[in-house]
């Protein structure tokens, strides 16, 4: 294998990333925006799975709120909760038994895939969350409640590339 070399005159412009940012934009709400055109047929199965109403709110937190606005990581759980349609109540932290704080609630399998399908669009990895001592949110965030129908989704969405 032949190797390349780079130009000498190769302009790399790097920005220094602060704490909280768990998205890759530098303008969310216009990057968003260019999301949501390109990626039109999977936004419109958003609409159609969340009605129009959830999916309205989703638009305006998606394209009309800055950083400064609602932080990644707020931006994250509630549009986890609007695509997952979670109740307000829900505790995100007791997904392995799916049970928030007024009984039972079962995760719909298909509307975590498509939590799962938003995550791959907009370039969250979803990490195992960790104590961070500057923003207790990111904990909140759910990485995947373990059932069978879910391991089922999560390995198709390794193979739908």
């Amino acid at each position: 294998m032949a190797a390349r070399r780079l130009s000498s005159n190769a302009h790399i412009d790097l920005q220094p990333i602060r704490q909280g940012i768990l998205l890759p934009f530098n303008d969310r709400p216009k990057e968003m925006k260019g999301l949501i055109e390109c990626n039109e047929q999977y936004f419109r199965s958003v609409c159609d799975t969340v009605g129009e109403k959830k999916y309205q709110k989703l638009l305006h937190l998606w394209g009309e709120t800055s950083r400064s606005e609602v932080c990644d990581a707020d931006l994250l759980m509630k549009s986890q909760r609007l695509l997952l349609c979670l109740p307000e109540d829900y505790d995100t932290k007791t997904t392995n038994d799916n049970q928030g704080s007024n009984g039972s609630f079962q995760i719909d399998h298909s509307r975590y895939h498509l939590w799962r399908q938003f995550c791959n669009v907009i370039g969250y990895d979803m990490p195992t969350p960790t104590p961070q001592e500057d923003s207790k949110a990111h904990e909140t965030i759910l990485e995947s409640p373990r059932t069978e129908e879910n391991e089922a989704v999560m390995s198709s969405d390794s193979t739908e590339d």
